[in-house]
């Protein structure tokens, strides 16, 4: 575990002896002790609606369909 956590320090630029990310804990083990924030993500582009597709069935179509034909 002090392996992975020494080459995870290295890839972050952290240091043990003034930590920014992760920070020992003796006895017990690792903290994170970087600030966290919640990220949000950009909304998905919405397709222009006058450009998008739209299938129109009237409701005597639907009761066709349903029972077979005529």
């Amino acid at each position: 575990m002090t392996k992975r956590v020494n080459l995870l320090r290295e890839a972050l630029g952290d240091d043990a002896q003034d930590p920014h990310y992760i920070a020992g804990v003796r006895g017990r083990g690792y903290r994170l002790v970087a600030a966290v924030s919640l990220a949000v993500a950009p909304a998905p582009p919405v397709e222009d609606p006058v450009s998008a597709p739209v299938v129109v069935t009237q409701p005597d179509e639907l009761s066709t369909q349903e029972h077979g034909g005529n």
